[in-house]
């Protein structure tokens, strides 16, 4: 009987450490898929001074580098990345960067030929909502469509927003002949207001939030400059990432630049505005789409194509 009884008790504890066993496998087994599934949707960690190269396409480095060295090291006060600034400026493909800043024009010229992705859109707006472009003439004058400046053709709000207000208006452009004026700063009016105001140019074409800052800075009288015709709200300065950027930079960087931007200090926050940079947000959809925003008799003067 005893040994009957050991026999019980040796069974009960073999049974015991069989049953304890396959549950401890089936620990590991769900620790070790855990494990996997982080690593397939966690990202790496993002260094606080992960070295970062952003391609400025936009501008070029006369007019903008002062202020884009300032808000590089705000970046990286903000542990937001260690931004190295390459001035490839318009004209030239973006190549060699994790990032690059370009006008919403320029990512549609390249995006047939280049892979990139927008990331953010900025605006000069710290709500986050686009600008638009203002036709202007001086006070007391009728515009002169044969004396008509625009700020780059590279600007969305300085450039199509404007020249779609006066197709709009009904004015045949084949009659409109016109200047740009800010080919180093798309975004940049100061020539066009002046231009208008001094009376070298009939009208004008810039950007509604371009002109409220140059009034604001009284160079320009408030109501020396009248605005006659709006055009549509347009993006124009954009984020994008390089196809060869890894994933969890694109994630990182665009996960904390908006909150940076956002809590800019005075005057480096104006600057950044100046530029078209006062808030970054994601695009909301059909933002992106500017062919289809203005009509194709537009596209066509200005000398884009689009399929």
């Amino acid at each position: 009987m005893a040994m009957m009884a050991d026999r019980s008790r040796t069974g009960g504890i073999n049974m015991l450490s069989s049953y304890m066993g396959r549950w401890m496998s089936l620990l590991m087994l769900l620790l070790l898929v855990t494990l996997a599934a982080a690593a397939l949707f966690l990202e790496p960690d993002y260094p606080a001074h992960v070295p970062i190269r952003i391609g400025i396409c936009a501008f070029d480095s006369a007019t903008a580098a002062p202020a884009l060295r300032s808000f590089a090291t705000r970046v990286r006060e903000q542990e937001g990345g260690d931004i190295t600034w390459v001035w490839l400026g318009p004209g030239n493909n973006p190549g060699g960067c994790d990032f690059y800043i370009m006008t919403s024009l320029q990512m549609l010229s390249i995006r047939e030929n280049s892979v990139v992705e927008c990331l953010l859109l900025s605006t000069s707006r710290r709500d986050g909502s686009l600008s638009m472009g203002v036709v202007i003439v001086r006070e007391g004058t009728e515009p002169d469509w044969s004396r008509t400046a625009f700020t780059s053709t590279l600007s969305a709000t300085g450039f199509i927003s404007p020249l779609a207000a006066i197709a709009e208006s009904g004015v045949q452009l084949p009659g409109v002949s016109y200047e740009t004026l800010s080919g180093g700063c798309p975004v940049c009016g100061e020539a066009v207001a002046y231009g208008v105001l001094m009376g070298r140019y009939g009208a004008g074409g810039i950007s509604l939030e371009e002109l409220r800052r140059i009034e604001a800075t009284g160079s320009i009288e408030p109501g020396a400059l009248r605005i006659l015709l709006t055009g549509p709200e347009l993006p124009e300065i954009i984020l994008v990432s390089d196809i060869s950027t890894e994933e969890w930079k694109s994630r990182g960087f665009t996960r904390r630049l908006p909150r940076i931007v956002g809590r800019l200090p005075d005057p480096l926050r104006r600057e950044m505005a100046r530029f078209g940079m006062a808030a970054f947000r994601e695009p909301e959809e059909g933002e992106l789409e500017l062919h289809g925003a203005v009509s194709g008799q537009v596209w066509e003067k200005t000398g884009y194509h689009f399929p």
